[in-house]
């Protein structure tokens, strides 16, 4: 069995930019689910963000769900997350 190396350039993917908004990403809650958060001592009111809906700027402080195509983000209570690029989420702990 004879091991090919194929090396080839390709064009980075171009991803859509982002509309960019304010840090309110209200327009985007879909709803509010119970969370459980073993620090926060138990089940606790999450909301819930669509994240094809957030805009570039978009800031939402923890506990929060975003449910994107493929997966979720959940944020943990005393941290945030900033959505910065498609799919780039920048969390910090707050404060």
């Amino acid at each position: 069995n004879a091991e090919s190396i194929l090396v080839g350039r390709v064009p980075r993917p171009r991803l859509p930019a982002l509309v960019a908004g304010s840090t309110d990403p209200s327009a985007a809650q879909t709803g509010e689910r119970p969370a459980f958060f073993a620090d926060a001592g138990g089940f606790v009111p999450t909301p819930v963000y669509d994240g094809a809906q957030l805009l570039a700027g978009n800031c939402m402080v923890g506990p929060a769900i975003i449910e994107e195509e493929t997966t979720s983000v959940l944020v943990f209570p005393g941290w945030q997350v900033r959505l910065a690029d498609p799919g780039v989420y920048v969390m910090t702990a707050d404060g």
